[in-house]
């Protein structure tokens, strides 16, 4: 489905901001169907959390849960039962109304007031303040206070390019200008990754790294918390849109094994739980009696190419491995034989499935060729680094029918295990081969785009630096009309296809289970981690 920019012109948004001064209202119901304050509700991680500080840590599953649960951004998106999984529609959060000029240069959010930061200290439940917007735009773009700090480049000042000031009138006003044009920047301010943080954890601490505090529905319970065993959240009395949230408590499990996980969620142990390494057929058979949702993710699982080095600087070789891809046997093994194809760069929707089966094309011994061609006829080894089991048992069968398809070709795979955080650090630099990665993106097709193919995006971990890429990924940034952004678009995905820059191994299905006394709760691709805050237990 098209995301919010592409699907509304710039004077529909500044209308859309305008009108959305009040969060909207729970989907109708009858009686039964009202909410019921109090509970705690139980989910899971397959991880320990390792960093609750979005501008360092990058996105990984377990600071994700935390972020998403604790920050509140100045817009969110719109979630329910009701709506369906790729609808991100932006709704006012932290922000009750903004206006966006017709360039697409100037932002200017009003935040709504009586917000509050969770009551912690050093933070101590004050009220969120235009001063706390700039400082945190300025501290994840690495500007202003924070230009000629030696912290470090912020994973996600992607969404800050261009920026030349911020300016606060008012205690309420917050005035974002750019350079330039800069279409994505309203999808931007609702990412849960591009929250509105306190001040004083960092003058307290240096960072955010060691404190979750925010101004989000639910607060960390520290003392109550034990690293390797649970995360508790507690609601935060303060919330901006109460009475939500309507639990007391949430509560995430770390449960690494999946035997473990789905004895839990049979068991009603755990109420919530993500996808596990069964099909979606055989979840549902399953947790007979439970909600099993799937849904196609926005991109895919990405077949992430260190292009910096041979043999994959070389485009025969790229082609190679694209050409050897059996998507269809993916499809079958990992989803129902659903969402065989996706093109990088590009969200579900840009393409068909007919033009995606027209360029991505399954053909070994064409591969074989290349391969020849490029100097390896007597094959060609690499190694493949994955983290163990922290991606769980699915991505180990992927990994397993990536290395069986790759075999045919002439292309011979070594498997190499790593402890999580050194898989992360190794497979962010000109240190690997490969790796199958599920591929995290935000609101806005510009988080892919942009972070994974600009040379000087954080997240650009197959190093890639192409002329005519890059000229299309800044054009697309900078158009304001709807049809011409999607057009420019689908030029750099299907450049990044030819020239073998990134490849979906298959598009994704995945699947979240709940037990039917969960209420108003669905995921979302904008939110698809902890989507709680209007969630309630009718128990």
């Amino acid at each position: 489905m098209i995301r919010p920019f592409l699907a509304l012109s710039v004077t529909a948004l500044v209308a859309a901001g305008c009108a959305g001064a009040a969060p909207s209202a729970p989907p109708a119901g009858t009686a039964s169907d009202q909410p019921k304050a109090g509970g705690t509700l139980t989910s899971a991680f397959r991880s320990d959390p390792f960093d609750w500080d979005p501008t360092t840590a990058g996105i990984s599953i377990g600071n994700q849960h935390g972020w998403s649960t604790a920050h509140e951004s100045l817009l969110s998106v719109k979630l329910g039962p009701d709506v369906d999984f790729n609808d991100t529609t932006l709704v006012p959060a932290l922000a009750e109304r903004w206006e966006i000029s017709p360039d697409a240069k100037v932002y200017t959010f009003h935040l709504r007031k009586g917000a509050k930061f969770h009551d912690l200290a050093p933070v101590n439940g004050r009220e969120v303040t235009s001063a706390d917007v700039k400082w945190s735009y300025e501290y994840a773009s690495r500007t202003g206070a924070h230009k000629d700090s030696k912290l470090g480049p912020a994973k996600f000042a992607q969404f800050f390019e261009n920026l030349e000031s911020i300016e606060t009138p008012t205690p309420s006003t917050i005035v974002v200008k750019f350079g330039t044009s800069f279409s994505p920047f309203l999808s931007n301010a609702a990412e849960f990754s591009n929250p509105i943080m306190a001040k004083e954890v960092f003058d307290q601490d240096g960072s955010h790294k060691d404190k979750l505090i925010g101004a989000g529905p639910f607060y960390l319970d520290a003392n109550a918390s034990q690293k390797g065993s649970r995360w508790v959240f507690k609601k935060h009395p303060g919330y901006w849109d109460a009475p939500r949230p309507y639990l007391d408590e949430v509560r995430w499990l770390v449960l690494p094994d999946e035997a473990t996980l789905a004895a839990a969620f049979t068991t009603k142990q755990v109420d919530v739980r993500p996808s596990g390494p069964e099909s979606v057929a055989q979840a549902k058979a399953k947790y007979a009696g439970a909600t099993v949702y799937d849904y196609v993710t926005p991109g895919g699982t990405m077949l992430y190419m260190n292009v910096r080095r041979a043999p994959l600087d070389d485009v025969r070789v790229r082609r190679a491995l694209s050409l050897a891809l059996d998507r269809d046997e993916f499809a079958k093994v990992m989803n129902d034989g659903k969402a065989g194809y996706a093109m990088a760069g590009a969200f579900t929707g840009y393409f068909t499935e007919a033009e995606m089966r027209e360029v991505l094309k399954h053909d070994p011994e064409q591969a074989k060729k290349l391969l020849a061609d490029a100097g390896y006829a007597n094959g060609l080894n690499m190694e493949h680094f994955y983290p163990g089991n922290a991606f769980g048992e699915a991505y180990l069968n992927g990994m397993q029918v990536l290395q069986s398809q790759l075999k045919k070709v002439g292309i011979n795979l070594t498997l190499r295990s790593f402890d999580l955080a050194d898989y992360l650090s190794r497979t962010r630099g000109n240190t690997f081969d490969l790796t199958l990665r599920g591929l995290s993106t935000g609101i806005d097709v510009d988080s892919f785009l942009f972070g994974s193919f600009h040379p000087t995006s954080g997240r650009n971990y197959n190093g890639v630096n192409d002329a005519r890429l890059t000229q299309l990924i800044e054009q697309q940034r900078q158009e304001t009309d709807t049809a011409k952004r999607r057009e420019l678009i689908r030029q750099a995905s299907r450049h990044i296809t030819d020239q073998a820059l990134g490849l979906f191994a298959h598009g994704a299905v995945s699947y979240f289970a709940w037990q039917p006394y969960v209420k108003n709760f669905r995921p979302n691709a904008a939110r698809s981690v902890a989507p709680f805050n209007a969630t309630w237990l009718d128990k």
